[in-house]
């Protein structure tokens, strides 16, 4: 019979010996930890009811937009609007630099979408100027037809470079997957890629999301059960 030995380790005032832990004990770590990952996981938030806006500022905790990331993702996931019932709203975001007092920050954007027909029609790929941007100061997009369909999710990746700098203006990036209506004749895939700056050298300590009705009116909000990540780089 083969006999497994469990060694532990001997601990002096400031080493461990390199040999296997007893993890039925408590030990207490000081000092730098190396190799320890850039990429963390700042916060998640999960909707339990619909809102205007999802928003973070810097007097959150914790605070994503602390100097010690150089850049931050967000992740979205299962995005609806709260107010209609079909795939005809845009999500959108802005920025601000007191703290999410006004949220009233110049902003360019391009705006690129293809899409394609479940059932393999109606594949297109194009430039969007009815969704882009320049230096518009109001909440702008990040998808251009979001879906409503209970049955469907909406992702999304955002990068937001450098949002502490105080020498230049900001860059960002968002990259999406959408699905929309209902049989698989009516069903299309959206991918949209839209990339912009924010035109302040002032840092970012504000930024807000929400979901508009592509017509403008009445509807603007998010669906409870939407949830975003947010991540940082160091």
């Amino acid at each position: 019979m083969a006999i497994t030995r469990i060694i532990t380790p001997s601990i002096t005032d400031d080493a461990v010996d390199n040999t296997k832990l007893d993890l039925a004990s408590n030990y207490a770590f000081t000092g730098t930890v190396s190799g320890a990952s850039d990429y963390v996981k700042i916060t998640e938030t999960v909707l339990t009811s619909d809102a205007t806006y999802v928003s973070f500022t810097s007097s959150g905790s914790p605070n994503i937009f602390s100097s010690d990331y150089k850049k931050l993702h967000f992740y979205f996931s299962n995005w609806k609007g709260s107010g209609t019932t079909t795939d005809n709203a845009n999500l959108k975001f802005n920025v601000s630099t007191d703290v999410g007092a006004n949220y009233n920050i110049a902003k360019t954007s391009c705006f690129t979408q293809a899409y394609h027909n479940a059932s393999g029609a109606g594949g297109a790929i194009g430039y969007e100027t009815g969704y882009d941007s320049a230096g518009s100061t109001g909440d702008i997009n990040l998808i251009a037809i979001l879906g409503a369909n209970t049955d469907k999710s909406n992702g999304l990746m955002l990068t937001l470079e450098q949002p502490h700098s105080t020498s230049s203006w900001k860059s960002y990036s968002c990259f999406t997957s959408v699905i929309t209506g209902g049989a698989v004749s009516n069903t299309y895939n959206y991918s949209t890629i839209t990339t912009g700056n924010i035109q302040t050298t002032s840092a970012i300590s504000g930024i807000r999301f929400t979901i508009v009705s592509n017509a403008g009116s009445p509807e603007t909000g998010v669906k409870a059960g939407a949830i975003l990540s947010v991540y940082g780089v160091k």
